[in-house]
C-alpha cells in the first residue's frame, strides 16, 4: 500500500499537527506501507527522500493556493497517481482545495484537525464591528466549502467524538459524509518516561503548572473563577508555552502571581510537570469540541488539575474518562498537594486514547478497504 499524506507542517515544526503526522508516519511505515509526505518548504530545509516539497508560497493562503493550483498539481501528479490513499490533513482550509485536483476522490481522507468555526472565535477575540463582518462572511464561505467538499471524499477523520458530532451536525439538509474520530492523543513512550520520574523521586515544587499556548478564543467567562481562586489561594502560576496579550493582560494583574517559564525538550518537561503540586486546564466556553492537546499532557500524572472552562467539553470528558483528579475553581482548597500521593503516575489511564492506537484505528480503515 501507497499513502501520500499532504499537510503544512510535519517535519520542518513541532506542533501538535506536526506530531499527529509524525504518529501516522511511524505506525504506516510498521506496517510496511510506502509513505510520501508533501509539505510547505521554504527552500533552506533539508529533504529527505519521502518528502515532497511545496514551496510554502504556493499555500500560504487560500488566494495563493487557487492561484498556484496548477503548478501544485504537477508537484503532485505522480504521486497523487501512485498512492492509493491521499490524506489531506488541515487546520488550514486552503489544503482541502487540493482535493479538487485529485481525479479518483475515492482515494481522498480528509482529516480535520480543527472546524471551521475555531477560525471565527479567534477573530472575535480580536476583531469589532465591520471587520468582524467581513471574518464572519470569511467564516460562512469557509465552512461552507469544507462541507461541500468533505460530501466527494471517502472518509473525513477528527480529532475527537464531540469535534465529529459538531462537524455533523453542519448537514442537516444533506446526507453527511462518512466520518471517524482519530484523537491526538497521548505517546505510549511517555508513559515510560514518567514511570521512570517516578523511580527518580525528584523534589516537588509548591507551584501551580500550566502547559501549552494560551490563545485567545480559550479567553472565556471562566477565567474570572480562576482569578477568585489564585486571590485566595496566592498560588504561583508557572506557564510553560506561548501566551497571546488577552492573556497576558490577565496574568499581570496585581493578584496574580505568574512566572513564565522557558520552553523545553519534551522529555524535560515531562520531568519538571512532575514537580508541581497541581495543573490548570483552561478550556474554551464555547468551542466545546476543542480538547487541547495539553489534557493528554496532563492525565499522565496523578495530580490534581483545576478545570477551568465549560464542563460539557471534549478536554472535560477526557479527564473524566481517564479518572482524572479534577478541582474546579469553585471548589477553594487552601494548600493543594499533588505530591503526597505514592505515584506520580496516572494508574488509571485508559489507552484508548493513546496517539498509537487511534493511528490503529485508521490503520484498520485502510486495511479493510483497501
Amino acid at each position: 500500500m501507497k499513502i501520500l499524506i499532504v499537510n503544512e507542517t510535519y517535519p520542518f515544526t513541532s506542533t501538535v499537527s506536526s506530531f499527529r503526522i509524525k504518529a501516522f508516519r511511524e505506525y504506516f511505515i510498521k506496517k510496511d506501507i510506502k509513505v510520501k509526505i508533501a509539505t510547505s518548504y521554504k527552500g533552506n530545509e533539508k529533504l529527505e527522500d519521502y518528502l515532497v516539497p511545496i514551496p510554502a508560497e504556493y499555500i500560504r493562503s487560500t488566494l495563493s493556493t487557487v492561484r498556484n493550483i496548477f503548478k501544485i498539481k504537477n508537484i503532485l501528479k505522480k504521486d497523487i497517481k501512485d498512492s492509493d490513499f491521499i490524506i489531506i490533513s488541515t487546520p488550514h482550509f486552503n489544503l482541502a482545495l487540493l482535493i479538487f485536483i485529485i481525479k479518483n476522490k475515492s482515494k481522498v481522507i480528509l482529516d480535520l484537525r480543527d472546524l471551521p468555526d475555531l477560525y471565527l472565535a479567534q477573530k472575535k477575540k480580536i476583531y469589532k464591528g465591520f471587520k468582524y463582518l467581513l471574518h464572519w462572511t470569511m467564516y460562512k464561505i469557509t465552512e461552507l466549502y469544507v462541507l461541500l467538499l468533505a460530501k466527494k471524499v471517502r472518509l473525513v477523520t477528527t480529532v475527537g467524538e464531540t469535534s465529529r458530532q459538531c462537524f455533523l451536525s453542519k448537514y442537516k439538509f444533506l446526507k453527511p459524509p462518512l466520518t471517524l474520530n482519530i484523537h491526538n492523543g497521548f505517546e505510549i513512550n511517555d508513559l515510560e518516561i514518567i514511570k521512570r520520574i517516578e523511580k527518580a523521586k525528584n523534589e516537588s515544587i509548591d507551584k501551580i503548572c500550566i502547559v501549552g499556548s494560551l490563545y485567545s478564543f480559550r479567553y472565556s467567562k471562566y477565567l474570572e473563577k480562576l482569578n477568585d481562586y489564585l486571590s485566595k489561594t496566592k498560588d504561583v502560576v508557572c506557564h510553560f508555552g506561548k501566551v497571546e496579550k488577552m492573556f497576558a493582560d490577565f496574568f499581570n494583574r496585581d493578584n496574580i502571581k505568574y512566572e513564565s517559564m522557558k520552553l523545553l525538550p519534551r522529555k524535560e518537561l515531562l520531568v519538571e510537570m512532575s514537580k508541581y503540586k497541581m495543573f490548570v486546564l483552561i478550556t474554551s466556553d464555547n468551542i466545546i469540541w476543542e480538547p487541547t492537546t495539553t489534557v493528554f499532557d496532563y492525565v499522565l500524572f496523578n495530580k490534581p488539575i483545576l478545570f477551568i472552562g465549560n464542563k460539557n467539553n471534549e478536554a472535560h470528558k477526557i479527564l473524566v474518562n481517564n479518572k482524572a483528579k479534577i478541582i474546579y475553581p469553585e471548589d477553594i482548597i487552601e494548600n493543594v498537594s499533588g505530591n503526597d500521593s505514592s505515584s506520580v503516575f496516572n494508574n488509571n489511564i485508559n489507552m484508548d486514547y493513546s496517539r498509537e492506537r487511534n493511528v490503529e484505528i485508521l490503520y484498520n480503515y485502510l486495511i479493510n478497504n483497501y
